[in-house]
């Protein structure tokens, strides 16, 4: 019944310093010991979702999730010159990899990154968040839709946490390549610094201005787009979007939804905005398209985990 706030591992570098002198002095090779072994439990993200309030969703039957778009977070990042973060909206558009129909579930996934705690953010607060089908930047199409976190508007990520939203049944349908836009409002006074993936292929993000408060609802995208707000090529915190699909046959095993490919790499996997089922651009992009253009899709997530300088 205990909360583990803290894990602290021995330094060995002193150690491994020291045998590699050793090593080396000697002109022998051995082998140095440096691995910390770290036990970790998974949760089930295929068929449920793990709620804010420590229950979990069942996916409806026949159904699981499958990624429809990633963007993990790279690194901290300040606000741009002369600006603040904090008490302010995000509208991230993002490019879903596959179509869903109206009465599908949604849910989206929000992180923040363990080295957002060197910087004193502590945890992170997100006081409202919406989803809408994007109608030209970060104007929506229709109202947005609002997302719940274990049945609450608001939900407190902890330093190096992650949260689903509750499933959500869409009243509208999803169109691959066709912009959603997620917005989010940070209820935190004041953050020195945000989690973003820089290049976030398939995402951009739009910042209403800091102290305007919650604008999640907005329908009119002014304020993403008057005084004091700005863009990034960038997403902060959103680092997934996960849609139900039909149980699926894959090499003739029964598939309790289409599955997800995941395409890992640097910036050359990750590279600017690009249409998700265009056979151009970044490699997930090609992969999207060509799987489409044969046949072959049906219904396949195709995510890119790209981050830059990753090797």
């Amino acid at each position: 019944s205990c909360t583990v706030t803290s894990v602290e591992l021995p330094d060995v570098g002193n150690s491994v310093s020291a045998a590699v002198a050793a090593s080396a002095a000697s002109g022998a090779t051995q082998a140095l010991p440096g691995l910390h072994i770290f036990g970790m439990a998974f949760r089930n993200t295929t068929t449920a979702t793990p709620e804010a309030n420590g229950s979990a969703a069942s996916s409806p039957a026949g159904q699981a999730w499958t990624g429809a778009f990633e963007s993990p977070a790279e690194d901290a990042f300040a606000p741009p010159a002369g600006d603040t973060w904090g008490d302010q909206t995000a509208r991230i558009g993002v490019s879903p990899n596959i179509t869903a129909p109206a009465g599908a579930q949604l849910r989206i996934r929000l992180s923040s990154p363990g080295f957002l705690a060197t910087d004193g953010t502590g945890p992170l607060v997100i006081g409202a968040a919406t989803i809408a089908p994007a109608s030209s930047g970060p104007v929506p199409a229709q109202a947005p839709v609002p997302l719940t976190f274990g049945g609450s508007a608001s939900v407190t990520i902890p330093e190096g946490g992650d949260v689903y939203s509750d499933p959500l049944t869409l009243p509208f349908g999803v169109t691959a390549g066709q912009d959603l836009l997620v917005s989010l409002w940070f209820e935190n006074s004041y953050l020195p610094d945000l989690p973003e993936n820089s290049w976030a292929s398939g995402g951009q993000t739009w910042f209403a201005p800091a102290t305007v408060h919650n604008e999640t609802g907005d329908t009119t995208g002014t304020p993403f787009t008057g005084t004091g707000s700005s863009w990034s090529g960038a997403t902060t915190v959103l680092t997934g979007v996960d849609m139900t699909t039909p149980a699926a046959t894959v090499n003739g095993q029964a598939s309790p939804g289409a599955p997800t490919v995941v395409v890992t790499g640097d910036n050359v996997i990750d590279g600017g905005t690009s249409s998700a089922l265009a056979d151009t651009g970044t490699p997930s992009g090609r992969l999207a398209g060509q799987l489409a253009a044969q046949g072959l899709a049906s219904g396949f997530g195709v995510v890119d985990a790209g981050i830059e300088a990753n090797q």
